[in-house]
């Protein structure tokens, strides 16, 4: 068999290990399962007392869902003990359920946080023993807390993954297996379920070896208002650029001769963003003498020297680069430019460097 490269890393902020080569199509869990032996004596014991505090959290018939639900073991165990009130999904890609089963519908398909969270709406997830599997655990518990709270009900998830707190004290080695990228100690998990909602709970179990948590899934306050900045931002987007582009052409159309400062990076950005082309703005200067004669990406202007603008005065200045307009502006005056106005990008328009309120004065 092919054998696969593992060189585990570790946090220093959360202390959680994993694998940076491990790759998931090494690993097609659509072809193979990943089977778990479920049937031992305190193995049994834990699963029993597990099912048995998950439905005292859960309504009198619970919609559950287990992603990566493996055999479906645990989820019919779940149904059982709730005694077939409720419904129960189960989603895997490689999932060796019996096909006579009755207890749970089962989906041979990857669980898709926006889309199936809310179709289903759970009262719980179980992810028990799939997120050490992930490359990007973190991030599917964001994506789950975002669905859930699309939700009109709270979502719990109960998350349970193996501990390696004991593998730095006593030099365990065989831990480390390539379809296990993510390692878990218990600040890390720590860390993973803080991001997700509001903990419950979070414990050890089985002797110190596999960590449990429960976590009400909501993104967390700074997430939301990120979230609300973004659209915010988002939705300001197309009326910036129909904006600007309009006050352009209205410039153009008064007969202006226009100039832009600066012609790579922000600049070239702005042309790009906003659709502006060499026959629009056909002067372009640049304060560093390095990028004279060279060209605006994509947009094509030959980038010239700011003393051009003497020989070849313009009515309007336009600087992209706001954070450095300043002292863009002290540059012209000392080499004696003058014009009419001096623009920049601001609050989705174009507005005057000198006389508007911004925040670059």
């Amino acid at each position: 068999m092919e054998r696969f490269e593992q060189r585990y890393v570790q946090c220093l902020r959360c202390a959680h290990v994993w694998n940076p080569l491990f790759d998931w199509q090494s690993v097609p869990y659509g072809d193979k399962p990943n089977r778990m032996f479920n049937r031992s004596s305190r193995w049994s014991d834990h699963l029993r007392q597990l099912c048995a505090s998950l439905l005292e959290r859960l309504p009198a018939e619970p919609t559950v869902v287990e992603i990566g639900c493996g055999d479906g073991g645990f989820l019919s165990a779940l149904a059982e003990t709730s005694q077939g009130l409720g419904t129960f999904l189960g989603f895997d890609p490689s999932g060796d359920v019996d096909p006579d089963q009755q207890a749970f519908q089962f989906s041979r398909s990857l669980f898709e946080p926006l889309r199936d969270v809310p179709r289903h709406q759970p009262d719980l997830i179980v992810m028990r023993h799939i997120i050490e599997h992930l490359t990007a655990p973190s991030s599917f518990l964001h994506s789950l807390a975002w669905a859930a709270s699309e939700c009109p009900a709270p979502t719990l998830l109960y998350c349970e993954v193996p501990c390696i707190d004991r593998v730095f004290e006593t030099g365990r080695i065989a831990d480390f297996y390539y379809e296990h990228p993510s390692q878990f100690t218990t600040s890390s998990f720590d860390a993973l379920l803080a991001g997700a909602g509001r903990v419950i709970e979070r414990r050890h179990a089985y002797g110190h070896e596999v960590l449990c948590g429960l976590v009400e899934l909501e993104p967390t306050s700074m997430q939301q208002q990120l979230r609300r900045q973004a659209a915010r931002f988002q939705a300001s987007v197309p009326v910036a650029i129909r904006t600007i582009r309009e006050q352009i052409s209205q410039l153009r159309t008064e007969g202006k001769q226009l100039a832009l400062w600066g012609g790579t990076g922000k600049a070239a950005a702005f042309l790009h963003h906003y659709g502006i082309t060499a026959a629009d703005i056909p002067l372009v200067v640049d304060s560093d003498p390095r990028k004279h004669g060279t060209y605006v990406p994509g947009v094509g202007q030959e980038i010239l020297p700011v003393e051009t603008l003497l020989r070849h005065p313009v009515d309007v200045v336009i600087i992209p680069s706001q954070w450095r307009a300043r002292d863009i502006w002290i540059e012209a005056t000392a080499l004696g430019l003058s014009c009419e106005s001096v623009l920049i990008e601001h609050g989705g328009r174009l507005v005057d460097l000198l006389h508007d309120e911004h925040p670059y004065h």
